[in-house]
């Protein structure tokens, strides 16, 4: 809960610990209240489509977070090709250029699911 009303948090490096799915709920449950933190780096935590969806649906809802890392995680071609599809909406050009006040979502280098 300390995360969700944090101000000052900008920056939570989780890499290679293992997180697994069942650690993005609180994760998600987080974001939908912080508002200050912009770098997530979940790279190499055994995600799978599972728990990439569960961020997805997130990224919709946070306005802050600018980074997030998901490589090294297991994660299939079209869940990429869909958070893709969040980050190329044509709302994030349209923020950056100042044309409308909604924060786009993020920013996710991905690592495609090898087969």
């Amino acid at each position: 809960d300390a995360l969700k009303v944090n101000t000052s948090l900008r920056y939570l490096g989780l890499t290679s610990n293992g997180l697994g799915d069942s650690a993005v709920a609180p994760l998600v449950d987080m974001l939908q209240y912080n508002t200050t933190l912009s770098d997530l780096h979940l790279d190499g935590n055994v995600i799978t489509d599972s728990g990439a969806m569960v961020l997805r649906d997130a990224l919709q809802f946070n306005f802050t977070l600018s980074i997030l890392d998901l490589t090294e995680n297991t994660i299939g071609e079209s869940l990429v090709e869909s958070i893709r599809a969040i980050l190329e909406d044509p709302q994030r050009a349209a923020w950056a250029a100042g044309e409308v006040d909604t924060k786009p979502a993020c920013e996710i280098p991905l690592q495609e699911k090898e087969e």
